[in-house]
């Protein structure tokens, strides 16, 4: 889980870090574009004494129409990044740099600028509400926050300059027609003020290892996770069955589903026969299943010849590592009750009955482990794909350097020599090879497999093949016990957010009609 705030403030600081490069370039080049072909603004003429006006006041500090600006400015700009890494230049179907954002739909009657109005409001109001608590806990800040600032204003130098502007005209350009080096240097202090103690506050809310485990203890549906199979044995007519047994599919994973599933469907659309069939199908397949190889094959037994072979795979009828939260509450009870591998149950629905076939409680307490490889990935052509000599020729290098460790003194330091020198993984070369404290589920199937199986002592080797390669294996040992290591992170993050939510919730804001004067970005 990520910290909102801590996020929203660093991602504010790295817009301003980086406001002169591509994405700032792209926006006067596709604003100005348009501009140069309609030889005008299209905008009505605004008194620049307006944005020298009071347009909010948050946490009990004014912020004039150049100050809210600067943040919706930034706040844009992140957004506009964030979709870009996703969309690459199709984001113009998402968010148009031609047209103005308040004729843009963000989302069923909002707009884009009306979304970025309330995106920018929240962020002044997370602002407000750490400087507000530092004040009243006495907090001092570092001598290191005057140099961030002074950071802040040399990148935006820099920035004018790549961009051929002076530091006056790059501000109006990108953070609003009345930002001005006193607007910015107000604006990125407060940012780097409510950042700083942002950080500091992050490291009160840290836990010791026991507070871990009580926090574990106390609730561990929060934090395991299950595995199981599942069928759907459908009351509606057969024309419907198809449709319906795909609902009835995402249903099992999704909440909202759950909320609905007394309003999916009317009762006309469910045959009493055809219940009363699909619940003694349910029940045998219940009854009869005892491993995951009984209930596929049941499964499959029932499906139609077009179907055997979706149905054959896994992705038909299994669930692995879903959380308490991502499961509706029809459901999650029995899951998350006390089973053993194989314990089924029968749970009936609007349309039909689900059978769940039991796997696994996965807790989070268990120790990771470390390992080193030396991976040989095999030679592929222009589209990706790697001929059969192409992986052989692989497992040759792969043996190869297994036979020289062998060969050779077989100490961790030896294999960890061989990795630096032969290794083709660049995320582990450099280190020997080496991955510390390797959690369940960060690694492909292979290598998983194989650092987990139960029989695995130190200094065990062995040659494995995924998709990346073939990979050589040795193990060094147990790392650290992934519910204080890593969980523990989460909690943290967890107590943190509650602390942040609740001290955003006392932050009083009001906006005036001043506030229509910003957004003029585009």
């Amino acid at each position: 889980m990520k910290k909102l705030t801590a996020i929203l403030l660093a991602a504010l600081m790295l817009c301003m870090l980086f406001s002169g490069c591509q994405l700032s370039r792209q926006l006067g080049e596709e604003s100005g574009a348009e501009t140069e072909e309609s030889g005008e603004s299209g905008e009505d003429a605004v008194d620049p004494e307006v944005y020298d006006d009071v347009c909010a006041t948050v946490g009990g500090q004014d912020f004039t129409v150049a100050d809210v600006d600067f943040i919706y400015a930034q706040c844009f700009q992140r957004v506009y990044s964030s979709l870009y890494s996703s969309y690459g230049d199709s984001i113009s179907y998402i968010l148009d740099l031609t047209k103005p954002l308040d004729e843009q739909t963000y989302s069923g009657d909002l707009t884009w600028d009306d979304y970025l109005t309330q995106y920018t409001l929240y962020s002044l109001k997370s602002i407000m509400s750490l400087i507000n608590d530092a004040a009243a806990q006495g907090y001092t800040y570092s001598d290191t926050m005057a140099e961030t600032v002074a950071t802040q204003k040399t990148s935006l130098a820099s920035a004018a300059v790549q961009s051929g502007m002076t530091e006056e005209e790059y501000l109006a350009e990108y953070y609003g027609p009345g930002a001005t080096m006193e607007v910015f240097e107000r604006m990125t202090t407060l940012i780097v003020e409510a950042s700083e103690y942002s950080s500091y506050r992050e490291g009160t809310f840290d836990l010791t290892d026991e507070e871990i485990r009580a926090t574990y203890e106390a609730d561990k549906n929060l934090y395991d996770t299950v595995s199981f199979r599942f069928a759907f044995f459908s009351g509606e007519p057969v024309e419907e069955e198809s449709e319906a047994t795909s609902e009835a599919e995402s249903e099992v994973t999704s909440e909202a589903a759950s909320e609905a599933e007394s309003e999916a469907v009317s009762e006309e659309t469910v045959d009493p026969v055809l219940m009363a069939e699909a619940e003694e199908e349910a029940n045998t397949l219940a009854a009869t299943a005892k491993t995951e190889e009984d209930f596929v094959a049941a499964i499959v037994a029932n499906a139609s010849e077009e179907d055997k072979e979706y149905y054959e795979s896994d992705e038909a009828s299994l669930i692995e590592d879903l959380a308490y939260d991502d499961i509706p509450d029809t459901f999650s009870g029995w899951l998350f009750a006390d089973h053993v591998y194989g314990d089924t149950t029968v749970i009936e629905s609007d349309t039909g009955y689900y059978v769940f076939f039991f796997l696994s409680r996965n807790t989070p307490d268990y120790t990771t482990v470390n390992v080193r490889h030396i991976l040989f990935k095999p030679e592929t052509d222009e589209s990706g794909v790697a001929s059969d000599q192409n992986w052989a020729d692989a497992e040759a290098k792969a043996e190869a350097a297994l036979a020289e460790f062998e060969s050779g003194d077989q100490t961790e330091e030896a294999f960890a020599a061989i990795a630096t020198e032969q290794s083709e993984d660049d995320g582990s070369k450099e280190n020997g090879g080496l991955y510390e404290n390797v959690y369940q589920g960060q690694m492909v199937t292979a290598f998983e497999d194989w650092c987990y199986d139960e029989a695995r002592e130190p200094g065990n080797t062995d040659i494995i093949k995924s998709t990346y390669g073939y990979h050589v294996m040795y193990f060094v040992g147990e790392g650290e016990n992934y519910l204080t290591a890593y969980l523990g992170d989460q909690m943290a993050e967890d107590r943190y957010n509650d602390w942040m939510s609740g001290l955003i919730d006392t932050v009083e804001s009001t906006t005036n009609d001043n506030l229509s004067y910003i957004g003029n970005i585009l």
